[in-house]
């Protein structure tokens, strides 16, 4: 009699907080002023994208290597200024300078 009755009361113990958090929500739980975003909506459209960007940029080197020339001799003029574009083509190097034909007796036939 005594376990029917501690049965009965926590099944009524459950049912009870089982109740209380199935309550609707207070309108003093909300947080006031909170803000409306409008969105604009569009059809979804299948094309090939068109955009093109261009833009100046500074590059920075992962890794860097100290040139030194083969004379040392102060420097008296620059030509240019840090920031300005500039084009310049590499001269090659030495041994993919252009050198004469020759034939197989190694006389001179032409110059490129």
């Amino acid at each position: 009699m005594v376990q029917s009755f501690i049965v009965k009361i926590i099944a009524l113990l459950c049912f009870i907080s089982l109740l209380s958090g199935c309550t609707a929500e207070k309108a003093a739980d909300k947080p006031e002023g909170e803000h409306v975003v409008t969105v604009d909506v569009a059809p979804v459209l299948s094309t090939s994208i068109s955009l093109k960007v261009t833009s100046d940029a500074l590059l920075y080197p992962l890794q860097q290597a100290s040139i030194i020339p083969k004379i040392s001799a102060p420097v008296k003029k620059f030509y240019v200024d840090r920031g300005v574009r500039v084009k310049t083509e590499i001269s090659p190097p030495p041994w993919r300078r252009r050198r004469p034909r020759t034939n197989r007796r190694r006389r001179i036939i032409k110059p490129f």
